[in-house]
């Protein structure tokens, strides 16, 4: 019966026992008359099958059953699934809606968990630092070299140190101990102190069986925090709403505007918060508070605190943000400020008393070092030590755990000191940066008390993911990409760096001791077995690593044993026996490594038990974190954080062998057998050379002066001839060189718009510090002028007081005391008048004779003349008083006029005083507007240098794009540059001439970015353009038919045609092959003979549907490319001589091993279709006509292809190809030898 009646009739079967399941059995079954189940979709439900499926869809059992049971499993996560009422974690929803609920993703996901050795990628590695990720695009962008890779190096440590010069100010606790909470760290720069950094970690430190384990990838690396510039005091970090928010102080200088004292000086400070935004740029300050007036410019944040109320209705209330004003414990000022979702600040006033409306809930203190006892009525602050505390000891800064209860681990060390002892060791070479001793040099100290701390480099504490891209990743992402450029030799030294099995005991190291070869310090440890499962997420095969070393070491194993296999192979595919030597040492290297083989049948034997049984014999263990024996891969049982139910029964559930590594076997084996059946690598016969050529000297030089170096790639790998003729690569390769021209362009004017952005950002940072200056020095004008406004004032003071002061002396003009003065001068005239008319009479008085006697006498006769003196004595004497008296009186009167002039002059100066005052008071409001201005640009150049930092288009921009491009440029000429050499080798291919040169490979230059490389090219490709139209000329065309059984028939084996036969029906193979002889009995003389294509002919009388079943493979070929004599003595070589050596004018096997099949009598040329537009060669186009071949009949004792070989008359074979014509000399010289040659010369 046909198919379609077939499923016809089970589509009527199914319906019917559909109409009867609902109709009959569940309705009248009391078990199933519970479920209610009606319809089709309910029945659906019900057997977790689709009744409805038609016959065209194919199922298995076991298919069927996994998608009943994720329809099961959908149903219950999609709350569809009754009993199932208590709902899901969001990480348990998650991992199903991600990662289990498509098998195919689940099935990668354990490949990823039991095999994680074997993903391993430093591209695809998660969590890489930021400077990694900066190293491994730098050693992209340009060809990998020792000085690359230093400087690349370098510049990694650089940063590392510029890291490891911050110390940890602040700390945060998000949730309730240290062993499952976030801590948030606050970090400053001790080279400059106005950048502060922020850093992550979570679940630093996880329990395996009771002992504290460290994870490396728990710690998140520093970022800097976009703060303004300015002086920031005492600042602190908190989480918030899933952010991180920084509180911090800034201060400002205050003076009264009226008072001229020094200690009148205040300080303004302002509370200001900022936090990261989601697209992980700063907000501007918020102020939280203003506090004038600050008598000191000391000012502290003690404490930190968070808390929330909840009111009535159940929702969540308000936070308060709370810090300590006074030193005493027992009393707590607080100042309360509500933060809303928003984020945004309402300032609450000052109170002491808790807020009313409720129950306070304390949450957990915050900060390191303190917390918030929490009662009725008060407040308490207090120290308290069950919280981590940053200490800082002997240069080294600690995270102390002391009561934590983790006895085997009391502090984790947040700093290094060895960064620049790194730096010094990578300046001299990277031998001495990756070494033993590097790696186990001692840091500073720990506390004393300190439990768990490592002497040496702590690869697992706040700094363990640097020293482990150091030591490991650093090498091993080397490592990888020469492997990737096939540069297998380089890259077996980086491996060195971390395995070398040559090297049993590292240097300085005892010889007691430890596991040899390995020379990466963590790869000893024994590992934790714990690590982080994200749930949603598919498994990190590194955070697995981290945890269980032993992998890491796997997985660097595996690499090592696939380079030395792949270095095996590049040298076998140049098939030259020196090649095939060197090839088959290094496949002995990796049997050595490997060891026998693993019987995998034995380790994969499965024998099949139901669930049931396996629930009976094992415990079925149900949570998160659910182990396995340690006979099972223990690392994978103990994931965090996702939902596991798993049998604990390791005899029944085993991990299959690593097939990767089985792999390498597999491999190894087929290379060696190819290699011992004389095969190439391909499986292709293979014929050599006794002796190879010596390779040019000037290709020697080229490779010696290109980045390469004396690689093999550089050196002894030709560069491969494509399928496609020189004239059709050739505008495809222009074009992509055109391609990289315009990479080139990119990355100039990338650098160049990075120079123009950070210039600008530069101006900009220096306005902002200007404007800093000129509100200082405006800050200084105003305080000039004030000062300037104090002295005016001071002056009128003066101006005043004497202003007052003459005013009184004008008031008062002549005292009594010199008036009473004046008075008694003018009383003395009478007096003095009185006693001159005094001595005016006595002397007239004197005349009169006072002696009488004999004699009358005794007169004076100048009495009268004295009288008169007297009297005019009397009248001056009067004269003099009045003269004096009128003299004080005018010297008064003039003081007094002085008086009233400098009283005047006084009032004068006040009122210029007073306009003084004036302007200068406007004067100090111009400077006070201006101060207001300054400090306003100042604000305008913070915002416009903030846009500068957070533009799309900023530096951090284009340093991307510089990075990107880069690595595009870099990849993009090595990828044009392949293809400008394969261009060439078809030029040099085509032409026969292997000495000219065009593309030189010293064209890229690192310290210019490569820039110019395009236009090299392009020019090259313009020579090489310009010497092909000029020396392409036509050749010699011929066509050569060759008769295999004439061919047998004179060869001096002596074989018959029909012996060929049958040695072709019992081998299914016949090797010919054409020598010189054969082509110059026809044509001496020629050279550069090359084929153009060839046709083969059997001539067989086929049946219907029959097929000549037959594959022509071309072994060897040679083409002389030269009219060279020394070739003549190789190819006709004396007889009993030594066997001369291959001169290199003879190319020998371009483009070795290929094959046409013959189908039929049509298929002659092994092409199906000649097409004249096709741009790829023929078959054995351009190979040397000096060739060996061998002719395949598969299946050759079958019935059929015995019949069709039976029937073999002949086989004839036309050759056609081009030639050129030698000089006369070497012409008359291949006669002379073809004439000297019989046939059984020829023969050998």
């Amino acid at each position: 019966m046909s198919e379609t009646f077939i499923n016809t009739l089970e589509e009527s079967y199914r319906d019917g026992l559909l109409a009867y399941c609902l109709g009959q059995v569940f309705p009248h079954t009391g078990s199933l008359q519970k479920f209610n189940i009606n319809t089709v979709e309910e029945l659906y439900d019900y057997l977790l099958i689709d009744p409805l499926m038609n016959a065209d869809a194919k199922t298995t059992v076991i298919a069927h059953r996994i998608s009943s049971l994720l329809q099961l499993n959908h149903a219950i996560y999609n709350n569809m699934e009754p009993g199932y009422t208590n709902g899901f974690d969001k990480k348990e929803l998650n991992q199903w809606q991600y990662i289990d609920s498509d098998m195919s993703v689940w099935g990668a996901n354990k490949l990823l968990l039991n095999y994680a050795e074997n993903y391993i990628d430093p591209e695809l590695r998660l969590n890489k630092t930021t400077a990694f990720a900066d190293f491994l695009s730098e050693i992209k962008q340009n060809r990998i070299s020792t000085q690359s890779v230093q400087r690349a190096v370098q510049n990694y440590l650089n940063k590392l140190e510029k890291i490891c010069n911050i110390s940890t100010i602040a700390g945060y606790l998000y949730g309730n101990t240290v062993t499952d909470a976030k801590l948030v760290f606050l970090g400053q720069s001790r080279l400059q102190p106005d950048h502060f950094y922020w850093r992550v970690a979570e679940n630093i430190i996880q329990d395996v069986d009771g002992k504290a384990s460290l994870s490396p990838t728990a710690w998140n690396e520093w970022q800097e925090i976009q703060l303004s510039t300015g002086e920031i005091i005492n600042p602190k970090i908190i989480w918030i709403n899933n952010r991180v928010h920084i509180v911090y102080f800034t201060k400002k200088l205050e003076q009264a505007a009226d008072s001229s004292d020094p200690s009148d000086t205040t300080f303004t400070y302002q509370l200001e918060i900022i936090y990261q935004k989601l697209n992980n740029t700063w907000s501007t300050p918020i102020v939280l508070a203003i506090y004038p007036d600050w008598p000191t410019d000391k000012l502290k944040l003690t404490a930190l605190v968070l808390f929330g109320r909840k009111n009535t209705e159940g929702k969540n209330g308000s936070f308060d943000v709370m810090y300590e004003l006074d030193d005493r414990p027992s009393r707590y000022v607080r100042k309360v400020l509500t933060l809303d979702s928003r984020l945004q600040c309402i300032k609450v006033e000052d109170i002491l008393e808790p807020p009313a409306g409720g129950n306070v809930l304390a949450i957990y203190a915050k900060f390191f070092r303190s917390k918030i006892n929490v009662c009725d009525s008060a407040y308490y602050y207090a120290k308290d030590s069950t919280f981590p505390n940053i200490i800082q000891e002997n240069g080294g800064e600690y995270l102390a755990l002391q009561d934590q209860k983790l006895p085997d681990l009391t502090h984790i060390r947040l700093n290094t000191t060895f960064a620049a002892q790194l730096v010094a060791r990578a300046s001299l070479s990277l031998d001495n940066l990756f070494s033993w001793e590097a790696q186990n040099t001692l840091e500073v100290a720990p506390p004393s008390n300190a439990v768990g701390v490592p002497n040496t480099l702590d690869f697992h504490g706040a700094n363990g993911r640097y020293f482990w891209e150091i030591f490991f990743h650093i090498p091993h992402a080397v490592a990888n990409r020469l492997h990737q450029e096939f540069s297998y030799r380089d890259a077996e030294n980086w491996y060195h760096y971390i395995f070398n099995p040559q090297i049993r005991v590292h240097e300085g190291e005892d010889n007691a001791n430890k596991t040899p070869y390995w020379r990466v310090c963590p790869l000893l440890e024994p590992g934790s077995y714990a690590w982080e499962q994200e749930a949603g997420r598919v498994a990190d095969p590194d955070a697995i690593c981290y945890s269980t070393p032993e992998r890491y070491k796997k997985a660097i194993f595996m690499e090592y044993a696939r380079n030395i296999l792949a270095q095996g192979d590049a040298l076998y595919r140049h098939l030259t026996r020196d090649a095939l030597t060197e090839a088959r040492i290094h496949y002995s290297r990796v049997t050595a490594l490997l060891g026998p083989r693993p019987d995998v049948l034995v380790a994969s034997r499965w024998t099949p038990k139901t669930l049931e049984a396996l629930s009976t014999d094992a415990t079925v263990l149900d949570g998160s974190l659910a182990r396995f024996l340690p006979e099972m891969l223990p690392e994978v049982s103990k994931v965090r954080n996702e939902h596991w139910k798993v049998l604990d029964d390791p005899k029944v559930f085993r991990t299959p062998v690593n097939p990767d590594l089985i792999a390498l076997w597999d491999t190894l084996q087929q290379r060696l057998d190819t290699l011992h059946n004389n095969l190439t690598i391909d499986g292709k016969p293979m014929l050599l050379e006794m002796y190879a050529a010596p390779v040019n000297p000037r290709d020697l030089l080229r490779a010696q002066s290109s980045a390469s170096g004396l690689s093999q790639r550089a050196v002894s790998a030709l560069a491969p001839i494509l399928p496609y003729r020189f004239g059709a690569l050739l505008p495809r390769v222009q074009s992509a060189v055109e391609t990289l021209t315009r990479f080139g362009d990119l990355v100039r004017q990338y650098r160049e718009q990075k120079e123009q952005t950070l210039q600008e950002e530069r101006v900009q940072s220096q306005m902002d510090e200007l404007s800093a200056f000129a509100v200082q020095l405006q800050e200084v004008a105003l305080e000039q002028q004030q000062a300037a406004i104090d002295t005016l004032i001071s002056s009128k003071k003066v101006v005043t007081e004497r202003q007052a002061y003459y005013r009184k002396l004008k008031n008062d003009d002549i005292s009594s005391a010199e008036r009473d003065s004046m008075d008694k001068r003018k009383e003395t005239i009478p007096y003095e008048q009185a006693s001159a008319g005094m001595e005016s009479a006595a002397s007239i008085a004197d005349l009169v004779p006072n002696l009488f006697g004999t004699s009358v006498g005794g007169s004076v006769w100048g009495g009268p003349a004295r009288a008169l003196g007297w009297v005019q004595r009397i009248s001056a004497s009067e004269k003099r008083v009045m003269s004096y008296v009128t003299s004080e009186s005018e010297q008064y009167r003039r003081r007094r006029e002085e008086w009233h002039f400098q009283h005047d002059q006084a009032a004068a100066e006040g009122e210029m005083l007073d306009e003084q005052i004036k302007s200068a008071q406007n004067a100090k409001r111009m400077v006070q507007v201006q101060l207001d201005q300054a400090r306003k640009e100042q604000e305008q150049a913070k915002v416009r240098y903030q846009l500068l930092l957070t533009r799309t288009t900023g530096s951090a921009l284009y340093q991307w794009l510089i990075s990107q491009m880069s690595t595009f440029y870099f990849q993009a000429y090595d990828a044009v540059t392949s293809l400008c050499l394969s261009v060439e080798a078809c030029w040099r291919y085509e032409m026969g001439d292997y000495e000219a040169r065009f593309i030189q490979p010293n064209v890229w230059f690192d310290n210019y970015f490569g820039l110019t490389a395009g236009e090299a090219l392009k020019l090259q490709l313009l020579n090489m353009e310009s010497t092909y139209l000029k020396r392409h000329d036509r050749r010699l065309e011929i066509v050569k038919t060759v008769s295999l059984k004439q061919w047998v028939e004179n060869s001096i084996d002596s074989l018959t045609w029909d012996e060929v036969v049958e040695k072709i029906r019992e081998t299914g193979q016949f090797d010919f092959s054409l020598l010189p002889l054969d082509f110059d009995r026809d044509y001496p003389g020629h050279y550069l003979r090359q084929i153009v294509n060839i046709s083969i002919n059997m001539p067989l009388l086929l049946g219907p549907y029959e097929e000549i079943k037959a594959t022509l493979t071309q072994t060897s070929s040679e083409t002389l490319l030269s009219p060279d004599m020394a070739a003549l003595k190789y190819y006709y070589p004396e007889q009993g001589g030594d066997i001369p050596i291959k001169p290199a004018s003879i190319l020998s096997n371009p483009r070795v091993s290929q094959s046409i099949v013959i189908s039929n009598q049509e298929n002659k040329t092994g092409v199906l279709y000649a097409n004249i537009n096709d741009e790829r060669y023929l078959p054995f186009e351009g190979t040397g006509a000096i060739s060996s071949w061998r002719l395949d009949f598969p299946r050759a004792d079958k019935l059929q292809q015995s019949r069709l070989i039976n029937a073999l008359k002949d086989i004839v074979i036309e050759f056609r190809y081009t030639a050129q014509t030698g000089n006369t000399a070497f012409t008359h010289e291949v006669s002379g030898l073809v004439r000297e040659n019989n046939k059984h010369f020829r023969q050998q």
